[in-house]
């Protein structure tokens, strides 16, 4: 299209570099939902049963704890650009439509790892 009109397309990259954030984001949530996460096996298959819960549990908790960072900081950065008003050049797309990925991914996160823990500790209680 670009060397038709002879216009080069100053939008489409940032239009790109949007579009690869959505996925990304949106799919950290889907990868935790499906687990497909990378996992080291080296040390914890070597644990015995206590140890691998535990391992399990802390795993879990430290994923709430950054699921939650993700959100209030994404939150804040959300209101902060929507009340600044600041616009992009190249597309005219407010800039806190592109900061709306990063609360919606870690609310996403947040609950996968919620649902994670709940179904875990029904099968693996102490």
């Amino acid at each position: 299209m670009r060397y038709f009109l002879k216009n080069p397309s100053s939008w489409a990259t940032e239009v790109y570099s949007l579009l690869i954030l959505v996925s990304i984001f949106i799919g950290l949530g889907v990868a935790l939902r499906n687990n497909e996460h990378i996992a080291i096996d080296l040390v914890y298959d070597r644990m015995n049963n206590r140890w691998k819960k535990i391992s399990d549990y802390f795993s879990l908790i430290i994923g709430v704890i950054f699921s939650v960072f993700f959100l209030v900081t994404g939150s804040q950065l959300l209101f902060e650009s929507f009340k600044q008003g600041i616009v992009s050049i190249s597309t005219g797309l407010p800039i806190w439509v592109t900061y709306l990925v990063i609360p919606i991914s870690g609310l996403l996160l947040l609950i996968h790892y919620v649902v994670k823990i709940i179904s875990y500790y029904k099968v693996n209680k102490f």
